[in-house]
């Protein structure tokens, strides 16, 4: 159960790394297109929310965690590091007035790039999450014939893995 829940808290948290850095581009972005400040506190919010998660992160993937799983928890941070970068550059840049510069440096592609190869480790990473979550679910399971009565048709249903029982 430990493991499954270790697996479940990292997918949570590589969701929410996601989620966060999506939300801290969209301020950019909000930032960039109408000048308004008031973009630059959930900039901000975001940006803490990710450097918290990847400490849940970090803690919850262990000492136990596989050279693949560290090799993509590295490529996230890496990702993270380049994306965060162009933000704070393009940020920076409104913030003196260089607009001009601001879209160019954004056109460059940069950030884009940054964004594909941390939803790539984040996917890479999830897969063996949950591989590793279905691999633990079925060495609990056993294989017996189990038959239960559908509670919308009424018919007897089969089904070939059934978790022990918790009692």
């Amino acid at each position: 159960r430990a493991q499954v829940q270790r697996a479940d808290d990292v997918l949570l948290l590589l969701d929410q790394i996601e989620r966060s850095a999506l939300s801290a581009e969209s301020a950019q972005r909000g930032y960039f297109i109408t000048l308004d400040p008031r973009y630059i506190e959930p900039y901000q919010r975001s940006r803490t929310q990710v450097s918290d998660a990847l400490g849940e992160l970090d803690r919850a993937l262990g000492e136990d965690a596989s050279k693949a799983q560290r090799q993509h928890y590295d490529s996230v941070v890496a990702a993270l590091d380049d994306k965060f970068g162009e933000l704070d550059e393009t940020i920076g840049m409104v913030d003196q007035g260089k607009i001009l510069d601001a879209r160019r440096r954004i056109l460059e592609g940069a950030g884009y790039n940054a964004m594909q190869r941390l939803t790539a480790a984040i996917n890479r990473l999830s897969d063996i999450e949950n591989r590793r979550r279905h691999a633990n679910w079925r060495s609990r399971a056993t294989v017996r014939t189990c038959w239960r009565k559908s509670s919308t048709t009424g018919s007897r249903t089969c089904s070939r893995w059934c978790l022990p029982s918790s009692r």
